[in-house]
C-alpha cells in the first residue's frame, strides 16, 4: 500500500530513459552518464535488485556499475515493465 503523499520515482525513471536508448551502446553511454551521480545509479541498481534481474551489491566500479545496469536493461521481460508502469500509474494518483 503506497501511504507516502510524496513518491520518488526517480530509479524508475532513469531505468526507463535508459532504456529508451536504441543499441547497447547507447544505453551503456547513458548508465555511464548516470554514475556521475552514484546515488542515482545505485537507487536504479537496487530497483533492479527487486526485480530479480541482478543480484548482490552494486559494483564499486563506475564503468562496472553502469555496464551492469546497461546489460540488465535487455534483461527486463515485459512483466517487469508492466510493474514498473502499474508503480507508476498508482503514485501518479
Amino acid at each position: 500500500i503506497l501511504t507516502s503523499s510524496r513518491i520518488d520515482l526517480g530509479a524508475i525513471t532513469d531505468l526507463a530513459d535508459i532504456g529508451d536508448r536504441e543499441g547497447v551502446v547507447k544505453r551503456a553511454i547513458a548508465a555511464m552518464q548516470l554514475t556521475a551521480d552514484r546515488p542515482r545509479a545505485k537507487a536504479v541498481w537496487h530497483l533492479l535488485v527487486s526485480l530479480g534481474v541482478v543480484h548482490g551489491k552494486a559494483p564499486g566500479n563506475d564503468g562496472d556499475l553502469a555496464e551492469g545496469i546497461a546489460t540488465a536493461v535487455d534483461r527486463l521481460s515485459d512483466e517487469h515493465v508492466a510493474r514498473l508502469d502499474a508503480i507508476t500509474s498508482l503514485a501518479s494518483r
